[in-house]
């Protein structure tokens, strides 16, 4: 609880300032190096993917995600083409008693920030540094002190989240909690600069499964769907879950073509991507 409410008020400390101090270009090219390696994967054994760090525990959580909420329910056919930012109010309903609005402003952004809490994906989160001698609900803090947030016992709190082992979308559609812990990206001046990204990423891969897909548990020896053990986590400072089975099963032929043609079609090579932005 004591490092919620510290690391809370860095957040909205952070939020009061206007003009950080610039981050080294040096620091932005690491980050950037980084981000390159980690993406460096190719396709493997047929259908198999072997992603890097962070493609894994994103492309893994939200399948697992969509695979355990979704499996009981059946969706009606979609639109002919695949969700964008701005077409996205085209995904088809999951519950009948919510129009297309309420679903694409509200229910899919729910199901990636309940996704990020269910699973932090760094449990024991970045380490900070203290820059002076500090006091904390009694607490000395020594100046030069490693301060390490630990997500995952914020993002599991009871006193902020009923049932916090429970996959649950519904709980951020209500109005917000202001001491709701939300921060899945770091805190202060160096938050992940990328972090508004992430979570339109996660958006669009969410929906377009959804549009594009039936997602179903396979049948095991006992003609029984398998289930996902959803505590199988790695204890890495990345949290990545274990590898699981789903069936990936195309939601009408049209679906078929579209997902087939926009594989063919998009650039693949990371490095001709990268070029392109730059030359924006």
């Amino acid at each position: 609880m004591a490092y919620h409410y510290l690391l809370l008020h860095w957040w909205k400390r952070n939020q009061s300032i206007n003009e950080p101090p610039p981050l080294p270009l040096s620091r932005i090219a690491g980050c950037v190096s980084l981000a390159h390696v980690l993406t460096q994967k190719k396709l493997i054994q047929d259908t198999k993917m072997e992603f890097g760090i962070l493609n894994s525990f994103f492309a893994l959580l939200i399948l697992r995600v969509i695979y355990e909420y979704y499996r009981d329910r059946r969706l009606p056919p979609g639109p002919r083409r695949l969700p964008l930012i701005g077409n996205i109010h085209q995904v088809p309903q999951v519950l009948p008693w919510r129009t297309f609005h309420q679903w694409s402003k509200k229910y899919i952004r729910a199901v990636v920030e309940e996704g990020l809490r269910w699973r932090s994906i760094v449990p024991g989160g970045v380490p900070h540094a203290a820059r002076k001698d500090d006091t904390y609900m009694s607490y000395h803090i020594p100046k030069g002190a490693t301060i390490v947030p630990l997500h995952w016992s914020m993002s599991l709190d009871e006193q902020h989240f009923d049932n916090p082992l429970e996959f649950r979308p519904e709980r951020w559609l209500a109005e917000p909690d202001d001491d709701q812990f939300t921060n899945f990206f770091g805190y202060g001046r160096r938050i992940c600069p990328g972090r508004h990204i992430a979570r339109n990423s996660l958006f669009i891969l969410v929906a377009r499964i959804l549009w594009g897909f039936e997602v179903r548990p396979p049948t095991g020896p006992d003609y029984q769907p398998k289930t996902v053990e959803d505590m199988d986590f790695g204890s890495a400072f990345v949290s990545v879950p274990a590898p699981f089975e789903a069936i990936f099963q195309p939601r009408s032929e049209n679906a078929r073509r579209v997902i087939e043609s926009e594989w063919e079609s998009t650039e693949k090579d990371i490095n001709t991507l990268m070029d392109s932005i730059k030359e924006k």
